[in-house]
């Protein structure tokens, strides 16, 4: 039985036996990417077919699997150096099972990490947001104080007027002047300083009338 060989570029090769195909498998000049067909109208992975015994996995890292090779490249590698020294290799099928298994757990550990993170960069995002409103509610807030309080107007009426009796200028041998005018603004002034304190005590002025 002969088979026609398939690259990845779609570079068709062959036929060639079973045993041409195994020393191509062992020279690694075919990889797991290739596929093999009898008739080129349907395609199988070279790794399929069990009589090349592609069936080692190597694991350079957790996740990280490559393969599967032929035991004669696996050594290769090793004895190049292109192998990190706790590279893992193991057979196919239960353990490449069981590694899957292992990333898909991991996997599935890193999205549920990242939906973690997800969800608190958005409730840090909510906080910042929230802080930021009341940030601008506060400065609202002390804008509108600083207005009401800059329209504060004290009523000139409620003060007290200076009750202090104008000072004449006396001179020695005549008698002070004194303008019958001034004293009638003295009794004006106490009068009204007297009912604004009447009138802020609460004292009624409604029995008054005018005649």
């Amino acid at each position: 039985m002969e088979w026609y060989v398939k690259s990845p570029d779609g570079a068709v090769f062959g036929p060639a036996d079973i045993e041409k195909l195994k020393a191509w498998a062992d020279e690694s000049r075919i990889s797991p990417e290739h596929v093999v067909s009898e008739d080129k109208q349907t395609w199988t992975p070279v790794s399929r077919l069990a009589e090349l015994e592609m069936v080692y996995l190597v694991e350079v890292a957790p996740g990280d699997i490559f393969g599967p090779f032929t035991r004669k490249v696996v050594d290769s590698l090793i004895e190049g150096g292109q192998l990190p020294a706790d590279a893992r290799v193991y057979v196919a099928a239960e353990e490449l099972a069981a590694a899957l298994d292992e990333v898909k757990n991991l996997r599935e550990g890193l999205e549920a990490a990242q939906s973690a993170l997800a969800a608190a960069e958005a409730r840090s995002a909510e906080l910042d947001s929230r802080l930021a409103a009341a940030v601008r509610e506060g400065e609202q807030l002390a804008a509108k104080l600083a207005e009401k309080e800059s329209c504060i107007v004290i009523d000139p009426e409620v003060l007290d007027p200076a009750e202090e009796e104008p000072q004449t200028k006396v001179t020695r041998g005549a008698p002070p002047k004194v303008s019958p005018l001034d004293g009638q603004a003295i009794l004006e002034a106490r009068l009204r300083n007297e009912l604004i304190r009447a009138r802020q005590k609460g004292v009624d002025f409604s029995f008054l009338k005018r005649r």
